[in-house]
């Protein structure tokens, strides 16, 4: 189980009974300095200091010196044991005897050789007495199962009082030198080390949280997973079941004892109960630095009797494996060239306090070969710290794994994802293109590209900076999602792996810059406007920044929402300054300005597609993207309503009683003669089958006027469920009067009306009757027929070229026209200007008493009387609506349709 890091009175009062044979007293701590003894371990030709030595094999040979001063007056002996467990003791030669204060002791040391089948190791360091070796030595061999205990339990104790030092020596480090991140690197020190902090410090004044932070220091060590499991590699008996017993009982407090005092009473109960009448077993610990080991007490010797003998462990005997030590967060990546770049790790408290693992270097394979990078741990950084900062490296993406030394053995750690940093291309995000605007401060998202490739790599970039016109650097301010996120540290702090993962699976990877545009003032009336700026992004390892110019915009239109019905062309924007609308995008249809309105504050744009808007779906939410003129693209959502009837024009045609033909060929099938019989087919888009309620509305573009054809009259008949044939005649509808474009659309029978469609443009036509011309082929000709004023103008090339105008105003029926070329006249109708028509009429030879009053002219005036000379006796002049209308004896005649009619 794991026990409560918390030591009580009890518990202290507890542990002095146990220690010092049932007297109650105050505990004490272990801050009394004891003896040195300096230790070196060869194994195979290798030397290594015991500080790195993290387990002894048999074999090894020990170098063991006592470091004691010149001075010292109390002779003590030095006994080397080895043990082989608890239930066979060991032999007499597994003793080994040092007079430390011989001369050659004193200079050259003892070398001593791990036995085979040893166990454990240790050393007693006893006043010189006689009989002491002998004393000692049966002690030992009668109760092996006791020193193997203590064995076990004084390692365990030594690499916990090793942790706690280093934690108090952070925190003190800390406060000093840096006081406002005490939180902070407390927190990476309790992460590293196993510690227990006292969140409750960090509430006191700055001055009192760090004495906060290092009292009762006996309850702050934590159970370390890795150090009990080192433990149980070497022994099948539980290094803390006499604490478990204890921390239960009622006098101990329910349990309130970290497992560094629990093996601190172990060693002391056990050793209490091996003592004779002139000797007392201390326990001391081991704090080995290099080449030397530290010893600790807690209790000063005694040179009386009981003479005090000091108990210390050397490293466990077999192998041992290192600990697993685990990347802080598994899917965090790091910038190779950050300076004192840290990777951080946690899961290993022992890595940090000792120096078991040692001749660290983090590997990399790269394509021009593997690098070693020297590294070492930082309990107070939180992790890994390398010496010194790789060159630049390909791939970008790379893996760093952990590798060095376990006491003697080769060791691998964690691995770590690395980036190494690379010259790249940065660009707004696709909908912030826009986003730097005058006059405010704005944040903007970079991108990272590298030929057009996106890239994650924000992990470099060390800052940010404007450069203005003159070429001056402004630091700006600036984070990457990748490093900032309280949620995250949290998690991390905490060690919920699975909410880091979440978090950072959901990070995005893109550069947040905060761009300050308030405008300088350079007089009361002047005001700069930088159309660019230009932002050097600054990145670890490169000695030349990234650069990006922006754009700077003024302030944009403001879109309120879109409206539009479902398969509808057209589409309703409103907002304010919406003439600076260039388009809109939806779901791939182009919206393009039709129509803008302003009522009252707000601008209404009608808006306009040719392309398909049946997949919008009513009721469902969209995002529209509208392009400004100046190139900014903004973000407006979309109401999306119900279908309306809506109808699709297939073919149009135009129909004649009279089958004699015409001589006027029209030149566009959107004419549509007023006098023929107009036949179109519908097909009905929504909904899908034609309703035989619905009409169709036809109307003049100025709405001057219109009619409606429907099933039950006629006008419209269905082909099948979803095509109607519809039939109209202008003449009767609308009179000789009409002319113009004219539209339609759908009329549901509840009154919701379609979208308008373009049917064609309705045109009037002359009755022309014959082309009289001289014999002459340099003559102009006559052409004769009723309401000539329909025609704009005529000529005789398809150039049209010195074309004769009619003026609005003419009532005659007979006008002097060019000769026709290859027997054809080029005409425009006044009701449709912009379309050239041909007009095929036999030519007819005037006599020759008519040759010379027949001068044609171009000019208006005097076009009435130069032809009025030729005008036949029998063509006197008609009213306009007998020319203009058919009568039984005047059936009008078809014109000759294009060929696509």
């Amino acid at each position: 189980m794991q026990r409560r890091a918390y030591f009580t009175f009890t518990g202290l009062i507890l542990l002095t009974l146990f220690a010092l044979a049932g007297q109650r007293a105050h505990a004490q701590a272990f801050d009394l300095s004891g003896p040195k003894v300096d230790i070196h371990v060869q194994r195979n030709g290798k030397t290594l200091p015991i500080a790195e030595v993290a387990s002894l094999l048999p074999g090894d040979r020990l170098w063991i010196h006592p470091d004691f001063p010149d001075s010292q007056s109390a002779r003590y002996v030095l006994i080397v044991t080895f043990l082989r467990g608890s239930t066979n003791p060991p032999p007499p030669e597994w003793f080994t005897r040092v007079d430390t204060w011989t001369r050659a002791v004193h200079d050259e040391g003892v070398f001593v050789v791990v036995p085979a089948e040893a166990q454990q190791a240790l050393f007693f360091l006893a006043p010189e007495t006689g009989g002491d070796f002998s004393t000692l030595r049966q002690a030992v061999r009668g109760r092996p199962g006791a020193f193997v205990r203590a064995t076990q339990d004084l390692q365990q104790a030594s690499w916990d009082r090793m942790r706690l030092d280093d934690y108090l020596s952070g925190v003190k480090d800390a406060a000093i030198a840096h006081p406002l991140e005490l939180k902070e690197r407390t927190a990476l020190l309790a992460r590293s080390l196993g510690i227990k902090v006292d969140r409750e410090c960090f509430d006191k004044p700055s001055e009192q949280q760090a004495p906060c932070l290092v009292q009762h220091t006996d309850g702050l060590v934590l159970d370390d997973a890795n150090a009990q499991s080192l433990a149980h590699q070497l022994t099948s008996g539980s290094t803390v079941d006499l604490m478990n017993h204890l921390s239960y009982s009622t006098l101990a407090g329910g349990g309130n004892f970290s497992p560094y005092v629990g093996a601190i009473i172990d060693v002391a109960r056990i050793l209490s109960s091996v003592h004779v009448a002139h000797f007392q077993y201390l326990p001391a610990l081991a704090l080995p630095e290099k080449d030397t080991m530290n010893l600790r007490l807690n209790v000063p010797p005694s040179f009386r009797d009981p003479k005090s003998v000091l108990v210390v462990a050397l490293p466990p005997v077999g192998p041992l494996k290192a600990p697993a030590l685990l990347p802080a967060v598994t899917a965090a990546t790091y910038c190779a060239q950050k300076p004192d770049l840290v990777l951080e790790a946690d899961s290993a408290p022992i890595l940090f306090a000792t120096t078991l693992a040692h001749d660290l270097k983090l590997h990399i394979d790269t394509a021009n070969g593997p690098l070693d990078i020297p590294v070492h741990t930082d309990p107070a950084l939180g992790g890994i710290v390398l010496d010194h900062a790789p060159p630049l490296m390909k791939p970008t993406e790379l893996t760093g794994i952990l590798r060095g030394k376990w006491g003697f053995d080769d060791w691998e750690g964690p691995h770590f994802h690395l980036h190494s940093a690379q010259p790249l291309q940065w660009k707004l995000g696709a909908d912030d293109q826009s986003a730097l605007v005058l006059d405010r401060d704005d944040t903007l998202p970079l991108e990272a590209f590298n030929d057009e490739k996106r890239v994650t790599s924000t992990f470099c970039v060390n800052s940010v900076e404007l450069i203005d016109d003159h070429g001056e650097e402004r630091k700006l301010v600036w984070k990457t999602t990748k490093s900032e996120s309280d949620k995250l540290e949290a998690a991390k702090s905490e060690r919920h792996k699975s909410d880091v993962e979440r978090l950072e699976a959901a990070i995005p990877d893109s550069l947040e810059v905060v761009v300050p545009m308030k405008l300088k003032e350079k007089s009361e009336s002047v005001v700069e406007q930088p159309p660019f700026v230009t932002l050097a992004i600054h990145q670890y390892g490169l000695e030349k920044p990234d650069r990006i110019i922006l754009k700077t915009y003024a302030e944009a239109a403001a879109l309120d929402r879109l409206t539009l019905d479902a398969y509808d062309s057209v589409a309703l924007l409103k907002g304010k300054r919406l003439d600076e609308v260039a388009s809109l995008q939806l779901e791939g249809t182009t919206f393009t300005p039709s129509a803008l309105n302003r009522i009252q504050d707000t601008d209404q744009l009608v808006l306009h597609t040719t392309g398909a808007t049946d997949s919008l779906v009513a009721g469902r939410h969209y995002n529209a993207h509208v392009q400004l003129h100046d190139g900014r693209t903004l973000k407006v959502p979309v109401t999306v309503g119900p279908p309306r009837p809506q109808l699709h024009l297939r073919t149009k045609g135009v129909q004649f009683d009279s089958n004699e033909p015409s001589p006027l060929h029209l030149g566009s099938d959107d004419d549509l003669p007023v006098n023929g019989r107009l036949v179109f087919f519908l097909d009905s888009k929504f909904p899908v089958n034609f309703p035989r309620t619905e009409k169709v509305e036809v109307a003049a573009t100025d709405g001057s006027f219109h009619t409606e054809l429907s099933l039950a009259d006629g006008s419209l008949m269905l082909e099948d469920a979803h095509t109607a044939l519809a039939s109209l005649d202008p003449i009767t509808r609308f009179g000789s009067s009409a002319f113009g474009p004219i539209q339609i659309r759908a009329l549901a029978a509840e009154g919701t009306t379609g979208d308008w469609i373009p049917l064609g443009t309705l045109v009037r036509l002359p009755g022309f009757k014959a082309l009289r011309c001289p014999r002459s082929a340099t003559k102009p000709c006559l052409l004769s027929g009723s309401n000539l004023f329909l025609l704009d103008s005529i000529a005789s090339t398809a150039e049209f070229q010195n074309p004769v105008q009619i003026p609005m105003d003419f009532t005659g029926i007979e006008i002097s026209v060019p000769r026709p070329t290859n027997g054809l006249l080029y005409l425009r109708l006044r009701d449709d200007p912009a379309t050239l028509h041909t007009l095929t009429l036999p030519i007819e030879f005037l006599p020759a008493a008519q040759i010379t009053t027949a001068t044609p002219t171009t000019d208006p005036a005097k076009l009435q009387s130069t032809t009025s000379t030729v005008t036949p006796d029998d063509a006197s002049p008609k009213p306009i609506d007998e020319q203009l209308l058919p009568t039984d004896n005047n059936p009008p005649k078809a014109p000759q349709l294009p060929n696509n009619f």
